[in-house]
């Protein structure tokens, strides 16, 4: 079951865009940004970081390098 959550969560990182992915996030954690707007911002920052990682992994193997 596990590993079908972990699948599914992998499937919305691929096909949904970065902004999109924040978007949700910020709109489900409006409250606890407003209250520690630091920690939020550092949060934040990884997500679009893990999205930003994962989508150049994911164009780098659609080219065809080996």
């Amino acid at each position: 079951m596990h590993a079908l959550t972990e699948m599914a969560g992998e499937l919305v990182f691929y096909f949904v865009s970065g902004p999109a992915i924040l978007n949700w996030v910020e709109m489900l954690a409006r409250e606890e940004i407003e209250e520690a707007p630091c920690v939020a911002t550092h949060l934040l920052g990884l997500i679009l970081l893990a999205t930003t990682i994962s989508s150049r992994l994911s164009s780098s193997g659609t080219k065809g390098g080996g």
